[in-house]
């Protein structure tokens, strides 16, 4: 494709639109993106598409917001690459900046409260039901059904952000062991110097990780928060497999009951205030940061999330062809994914916890999980819903 036919203010406004209009998830996103910029601008062939999806999804951190990246890094290099990755994020940013505001200022009112706790069984049952959807397709022995098991009641009974990255580094271990050939293929000597530099990148990423996590630690006790946000958002972006949900728990596990920095019912907010918004759920990082430090900690937990994934995901895209063919990488995912989704359902009860219990709530969460489930229903029109349905009980209350 010629380059010169695709112009920074095309990627500008393009991923701006998307980035303000798509509800639904990262799979929505995907396909805003194949709609316009394969299909209808022709900007991008469809298997360039279907690649970056490919390399997302052994890559951690989000999905669609890593393909976006990998797009705008196809059609004008680093600076389409950072231009979408600016675009896609601006929209939703500035709305969890106003919900924020408005919740830390008026959210507990009466109206506002009645609202929210309509809507937290949706988000909770939303949350069941996509830990069913993907256990659905992930999970397909039983021996990966015993892993997902092991891996939500362990984070249930022993919090912490480091049982959640030992039950990760665990799920992909056993995966490797389990899943991997018996028998390894030929290798060429190209395909090594790819995998030896694949290596590399990735021994890197982990060290990163590693560093900007005790740093951070380090910083905790300090009391300096700017350095605090960087660190442990960066450290976090980088053990993130599996998609936006996966997110609740860690986020959960580190900044309520570690840091306590949110409560559990500020926390079960924000997730569903992320849920009112397009782009990822991964923006839930601004909603905290703006708790912990105004304007200035939204913006420093939002980069920080998304600039180390973003950075690998550009990285990563001269190994492609290795990193999709690779047996062991597969394997290892294969003990990764159900520990993942472990995970997700390991953060239902500990939402749950926050609701009131009534028959409404009880209904309005079954309903979001039947509904996600049997009709792929969009969240935005249930969470809609409940707060419509939070509103009128207030009112005659």
């Amino acid at each position: 494709m010629n380059e010169s036919k695709v112009t920074y203010s095309y990627i500008l406004l393009t991923f701006l639109k998307i980035g303000a209009t798509t509800f639904g998830g990262y799979m929505s996103l995907v396909t805003m993106v194949q709609r316009q910029v394969c299909e209808i601008d022709r900007k991008l062939p469809e298997e360039e598409l279907l690649d970056a999806i490919s390399l997302a999804s052994v890559l951690p951190g989000p999905i669609a917001f890593n393909v976006v990246v990998y797009v705008g890094y196809k059609l004008r290099g680093y600076i389409g690459a950072v231009i979408a990755f600016i675009a896609i994020l601006v929209p939703a940013f500035l709305l969890i900046l106003l919900f924020s505001f408005c919740y830390f200022n008026y959210g507990q009112t009466p109206i506002v409260r009645k609202v929210f706790e309509m809507i937290l069984p949706v988000v909770t049952g939303l949350i069941l039901a996509v830990g069913y959807n993907m256990g659905k397709k992930q999970i397909t022995s039983w021996a990966q059904g015993t892993v997902m098991i092991i891996s939500c009641v362990t984070i249930i009974f022993i919090t912490g952000y480091v049982t959640i990255l030992c039950v990760i580094i665990a799920g992909g271990t056993w995966g490797w062991l389990y899943f991997r050939p018996k028998k390894q293929p030929v290798i060429s000597d190209s395909i090594k110097r790819h995998q030896a530099n694949s290596l590399i990148i990735t021994s890197i990423s982990i060290v990163a990780m590693l560093f900007f996590f005790i740093i951070g630690l380090h910083f905790i006790e300090n009391k300096s928060v700017p350095v605090q946000l960087a660190s442990i958002f960066s450290g976090m972006s980088l053990t993130l497999f599996g998609g936006g949900y996966v997110v609740i728990p860690t986020l959960h596990e580190m900044f309520v009951e570690n840091l306590h920095w949110l409560t559990s019912t500020e926390f079960a907010d924000g997730i569903a205030i992320t849920q009112m918004t397009p782009g990822p759920i991964f923006i839930s990082a601004a909603f905290i940061g703006y708790k912990v430090w105004g304007i200035y900690g939204a913006c420093i937990s939002t980069l920080s999330f998304f600039i180390p994934p973003a950075i690998l995901m550009i990285l990563c895209s001269r190994f492609l062809e290795f990193l999709k063919g690779s047996k062991d990488i597969n394997a290892i995912f294969k003990g990764i994914r159900p520990a993942v989704i472990g995970m997700i359902f390991a953060s239902v009860p500990a939402l749950g916890q926050t609701i009131s219990f009534s028959w409404i709530s009880l209904l309005l969460f079954l309903s979001a999980v039947f509904l996600t489930i049997r009709f792929k229903l969009s969240p935005i029109y249930m969470i809609i819903a409940a707060g419509i349905i939070g509103l009128i009980l207030s009112i005659y209350e």
